[in-house]
């Protein structure tokens, strides 16, 4: 045979070969997805007046299509069962036959089942496999039995928990992220508190009317700079209503630079036994930066003083300030600095060593002058490094009582003694601030001195004046009397 023939032989052979399997039943989908994020479940616990209230269904329509434009397709069938528990597939409107480039929608319908689970393993929301689906029949022409592909069968009902609200404190503020936020402006050392709200979406309709049981709470970063792994419980939450935990963690002192997932995961069992919850991923910035000298705390001491006192030698306060290196370098020149501007008092200690996250505490003296007005006075406590540059900032008062208002003279010493006594024993407010009580009204002791004391070098001009004028009256009668005495003795002589 030439070779042309039989090319032209295969040519006829493959036509006919097409023309006898060209008859195909095609479905409008790819997927049969029943239900969805919103869909509910049966409900078998609940309280409806009519039981078929308590069952809940999901439908899909389908459009069955014969591409064959010459031959219909006869003896339609689908392998669906309404036995198949507990979806009880129903199909409706389904076509005996389809003509030539016919086509044909029917529906399908499966029960919801009421422990229908909303989330995976992973916490991802479940489109839960159930089967496949296909459709048969049989050309008219060929009298051939075709099919459509088998399609798979997905089923998904709501997720009923969720985490509503998360609020994360430190360093004295509070931000709420939302799933897929960064939190900012970290630092090594800061002492997190996180609290969770979770929330029970069911509704108290009869048809639902469900609580959410044994709810586990997990906080996880599962980072080799930032382990945290912390777990709490909450043992029901009824429906639309909610519950909070709180946990507390440390970011460590020698935290890298850089962000950290935090993984919050919520989950808990409803009342038959279906699966709900939500896991939220929240990126924490720990920023360090070159130079960072951070100002833990600054607790003021005494508690109370009086400003007479600073007449003596000794200072009556002290700054405890407590304080962290915190940057990406050691440090040698660091500063901290004490000031209260309004009464131009300054006290720093300098030239001070420090370590990549090493931490110290300096003590701070300083007193305030006699005859200081009474008030609140803002105490300023500051870090630098290379000794001028400014790191951090923090801020304190002093109370000031009405006892340093004078001409600053000192009091005894019993009244000095005194007032020590109702120092030490008074509290301050819980901020540290020092509360300045005056001392209690007493007549002032008198102490007999044991040696003669010294003349003052400056003498009141009023008092100067008045005995000048004591002196001469005084010398004066004295002449007087001297100059009679003489007159009497001189007439008695003659």
């Amino acid at each position: 045979m030439k070779p042309i023939s039989m090319i032209w032989t295969l040519f006829l052979l493959l036509a006919l070969l097409a023309s006898a399997v060209s008859a195909d039943l095609t479905l409008s989908v790819t997927e049969i997805a029943f239900g969805g994020e919103n869909q509910a479940r049966s409900n078998p616990l609940g309280n409806a007046d009519d039981p078929q209230d308590l069952i809940s269904n999901a439908t899909i329509r389908v459009t069955l299509t014969n591409t064959d434009a010459t031959s219909s397709v006869t003896n339609l069938a689908h392998n669906l069962l309404s036995t198949n528990a507990p979806y009880y597939f129903t199909v409706s409107e389904f076509p005996a036959s389809l003509s030539a480039n016919g086509a044909k929608e029917f529906t399908i319908t499966a029960r919801v089942p009421e422990n229908l689970d909303a989330i995976d393993s992973n916490f991802k929301l479940l489109k839960k496999a159930i089967g496949n689906f296909k459709v048969t029949g049989v050309n008219s022409t060929s009298s051939e039995t075709i099919s459509t592909p088998e399609v798979p069968m997905t089923i998904q009902a709501e997720n009923m928990l969720e985490i509503k609200d998360v609020e994360l404190c430190f360093r004295g503020k509070c931000k709420s992220p939302d799933d897929g936020d960064d939190v900012k402006d970290m630092k090594p050392g800061d002492a997190v508190d996180l609290t969770i709200i979770v929330e029970n979406k069911y509704s108290e309709r009869d048809e639902e009317d469900l609580q959410i049981e044994d709810i586990d709470v997990n906080i996880e970063a599962a980072d080799r700079d930032l382990n945290v792994d912390e777990e709490e419980t909450i043992d029901d939450i009824n429906p639309k209503d909610e519950n909070d935990v709180s946990v507390s963690f440390d970011i460590e002192d020698d935290t890298p630079h850089g962000g950290y997932n935090l993984v919050i995961r919520a989950s808990g069992k409803d009342e038959n036994g279906a699966l709900m919850g939500e896991e939220w991923t929240i990126e924490l910035k720990v920023e360090r930066e070159r130079h960072d000298i951070l100002i833990e705390e600054v607790t003021l001491t005494p508690e109370s003083i009086s400003c007479a006192e600073v007449e003596t030698t000794v200072r009556n306060a002290q700054a405890y300030v407590q304080y962290q290196n915190i940057g990406q370098h050691d440090e040698k020149d660091v500063v901290i600095e004490l000031k209260i501007p309004d009464l131009g008092i300054v006290e720093a200690v300098r030239d001070i060593e420090l370590d990549e996250d090493n931490e110290e505490t300096e003590i701070l003296s300083f007193g305030v002058p006699a005859g200081t007005k009474p008030g609140v006075y803002g105490i300023e406590v500051r870090t630098f490094y290379d000794n001028t540059k400014l790191s951090d900032l923090m801020e304190k008062t002093v109370t000031v009582s009405s006892d340093c208002e004078g001409n600053g003279e000192q009091d005894s010493e019993p009244a000095q003694a005194n007032r020590r006594t109702q120092n030490a024993q008074n509290g301050g407010d819980e901020r540290g601030d020092i509360i300045v009580v005056p001392p209690p009204q007493q007549p002032p002791a008198v102490i007999p001195p044991k040696q003669p004391v010294t003349p003052p070098t400056q003498v009141n001009e009023s008092n100067s004046l008045a005995y000048v004028i004591g002196l001469g009256v005084v010398v004066l009668v004295l002449v007087i009397v001297l100059a009679v005495l003489l007159v009497t003795l001189f007439r008695k002589r003659h």
